[in-house]
């Protein structure tokens, strides 16, 4: 396998939404959007966990929702994160399923993809499809590290593709349960793929990029930045992140449904303290890695408190750095076209839109 280093070069921020336009806003109101993936056509499955719906929006300006609620094939109960297969089509990770819905090339119903039998019953992460059509998963962290697993889809054996910084982590007790709650601000190592990119490897320490494709492995020299202090705001954010959004339900033991009280929460209901910080926080958000249809790189960097906007670093298809892309407030990035940025914008009563705008 080949190994090439690559030079970075230092550019300016370029900030979207002020001097540019949004190009179009589609009507239909979403309530909790998390990923949006373009199709050749313009076209663009968005996938909203708060109303449990998949939606694909038409360039046109029409939205209309893909399949339907349910356990039945091309069903899904709640859809996640999306990732392109290659072509048009479009591969929504169902989690309470535990499968995939596949949204074909135009308008054909959706389908339904099985969890890999070779992952058995475990819980694994996925976290998309590489330049061979093989599916990519995160296994569960032990020791500090996570195994990042290839798992071709025709069959076949699994392999391990890299060994990963997951981060610190704290063993909870809920009851009689016991879960793994990641520490604040801990790096860690970001991973995404696509058919268009590879497999990317975002590292902490030092902050640089490596991709992983079947040809050759490429590895950037490291990305400049200025660490960012951990303040109260953060603090405030981490807990409101983590806290029951208004209007959500749980299950009574029962087996009623009903709507979460609202309370103010502490760290102290999360087992943390103000010690459980850093001082500084890590160049990048792992959460915030997002994959342009022309096989770009988009990496969320971490901003002061006070600043709202998102900055992305970008890695181009070509494997050199990018011009750095900053929205301005209000505005969330969901997906990257080929030509076109995805944002979802929240209106004065917590609706969502969702907005292209021309890269």
């Amino acid at each position: 396998m080949m190994r090439a280093s690559l030079v970075w070069t230092i550019v300016n921020p370029l900030v979207l939404g002020t001097t540019l336009a949004a190009q179009q806003r589609w009507d239909h109101e979403f309530i909790r959007v998390t990923a949006a993936c373009e199709r050749s056509d313009g076209s663009v499955v968005v996938s909203d966990p708060g109303d449990n719906s998949i939606v694909l929006l038409a360039p046109g300006g029409a939205a209309r929702q893909v399949g339907r609620q349910g356990g039945g094939p091309g069903e899904y109960r709640s859809p996640g994160a999306c990732f392109g297969l290659g072509g048009d089509t479009v591969a929504v990770f169902d989690r309470a399923l535990r499968r995939f819905v596949l949204q074909p090339a135009g308008a054909a119903a959706p389908q339904t993809l099985p969890w890999p039998t070779q992952l058995g019953s475990g819980w694994f992460e996925p976290i998309g499809a590489d330049d061979r059509g093989a599916l990519l998963f995160q296994a569960p962290p032990a020791a500090g590290k996570a195994a990042i697993l290839r798992v071709p889809r025709g069959g076949g054996g699994l392999d391990t593709l890299a060994l990963v910084d997951a981060g610190d982590a704290r063993a909870m007790a809920a009851g009689a349960a016991s879960f793994r709650r990641d520490l604040p601000f801990s790096p860690r190592t970001g991973v995404v793929a696509a058919p268009g990119l590879g497999v990317a490897l975002v590292h902490p320490e030092p902050f640089r990029v490596e991709v992983r494709r079947a040809s050759e492995s490429r590895t950037g020299s490291p990305i400049p930045f200025t660490p960012v202090a951990v303040d109260d705001g953060d603090i405030e954010a981490y807990i409101v992140a983590q806290s029951p959004p208004p209007g959500a339900t749980g299950v009574r033991s029962d087996g009623k449904r009903v709507v979460v009280p609202q309370v103010k929460l502490t760290l102290a209901n999360f087992g943390l303290t103000r010690d459980d910080f850093p001082k500084f926080k890590p160049a990048f958000d792992p959460a915030g890695l997002l994959v342009g249809r022309d096989g770009s790189l988009w990496i969320r960097v971490h901003r002061p408190s006070g600043n709202k906007s998102e900055r992305y670093e970008v890695w181009t298809a070509a494997g050199s750095r990018g011009t750095p892309v900053e929205l301005p407030e209000g505005r969330r990035l969901v997906g990257v076209g080929a030509r076109a940025l995805y944002v979802v914008v929240t209106n004065e009563d917590g609706g969502q839109a969702v907005e292209r705008i021309a890269r």
